[in-house]
């Protein structure tokens, strides 16, 4: 008999075992999360523990990344400082034998000016993911960026096909059914899978600024929501045949405020790339900090009329 047979006997073990699992993500220690995951697939033989593990790391990709990146440099309005990425399963779903479904993905980026997300610290955005009502609810911005997901389609599917979904508890059984297990395990696996998808695009192209990034599902059982940050470390200071000293590279202590160790995701700066042309929101941060820099010059006193017309008077 597998382990969790035992350990689901009552809603109790499960909520354990479940719980044990989600502290893992939010802590954004997906490796051991994994982990769990791998050792619960020993004595599953089930169709959905087959296709866990098929569904490797590589298999699951984002489409749009590149483009979202794009949208949130580009942005002409306050800064974007945090942002929700979910997938979701559509609840009109035509069952087609044969079909795949994909679980669609939602998006929404936020800047501070409904709720600080430059401000709060990691226990503060979790709260609010748990909250029925999060302070930032329907404060998203308008930018229209779409990303899609690929290889979950058929562990997606069997999940939503899946013949044991429920384990009823009642008569007081003395083990849980084996394809019971097996159905709470694949969805702990679709939602590693996508946590660490998500991660691997964070690292090979970051988000601009310091933007926040929660990760999650609705809907799908496994619940946890995943915080994701970037920070960028200074590589070693390289010497410069040019000068006596070594070149003065940025620091560290730049990259921005710190959120603790949830998913960090390490960005090493190419110290001998050039510096490229500002563009988009670059720009405009460049020509800020330049304004800022020079001596504003005395405001003209306003004649009648500019006073008459002015909303400040």
């Amino acid at each position: 008999m597998h382990g969790l047979q035992t350990k689901f006997t009552t809603a109790e073990g499960e909520r354990e075992w479940c719980d044990g699992l989600r502290a893992l993500v939010e802590q954004g220690k997906l490796d051991e999360a994994e982990a769990v995951l791998v050792d619960a697939l020993e004595g599953l033989e089930g169709d959905v523990a087959a296709l866990c593990r098929a569904t490797t790391r590589k298999r699951v990709e984002l489409d749009g990344w590149a483009e979202l990146v794009e949208a949130v440099e580009m942005y002409e309005g306050d800064p974007i400082t945090g942002a929700t990425l979910a997938i979701v399963n559509d609840a009109d779903l035509a069952f087609e034998k044969g079909h795949y479904h994909a679980p669609e993905m939602l998006l929404n980026l936020y800047t501070d000016e409904v709720w600080s997300w430059s401000a709060a610290s990691a226990d503060d955005i979790l709260d609010q993911c748990a909250s029925d009502e999060p302070a930032f609810a329907g404060a998203q911005e308008d930018i229209e960026t779409f990303l899609e997901i690929s290889g979950l389609e058929r562990l997606n599917t069997a999940l939503l096909f899946h013949k044991q979904r429920f384990f009823f508890r009642e008569d007081g059984p003395d083990h849980a059914p084996l394809r019971y297990v097996d159905f709470v395990v694949g969805n702990w696996w679709r939602a590693l899978r996508f946590h660490q998808a998500v991660a691997a695009e964070l690292a090979a192209m970051p988000l601009p600024g310091t933007v926040k990034l929660v990760t999650g599902l609705v809907g799908m059982r496994a619940d946890a929501a995943c915080l994701h940050r970037v920070t960028t470390a200074a590589p070693a200071v390289p010497y410069s045949p040019l000068a006596k000293r070594p070149v003065a590279l940025p620091s560290a202590n730049d990259a921005g405020p710190s959120m603790g160790s949830l998913a960090d995701i390490t960005v090493a700066r190419n110290p001998f790339e050039e510096e490229e042309e500002s563009v988009g929101g670059q720009l405009r941060r460049r020509v800020a900090e330049e304004a800022a820099a020079t001596p504003a010059p005395e405001e003209p006193k306003r004649r009648m009329f500019g006073r008459m017309f002015a909303r400040d008077v």
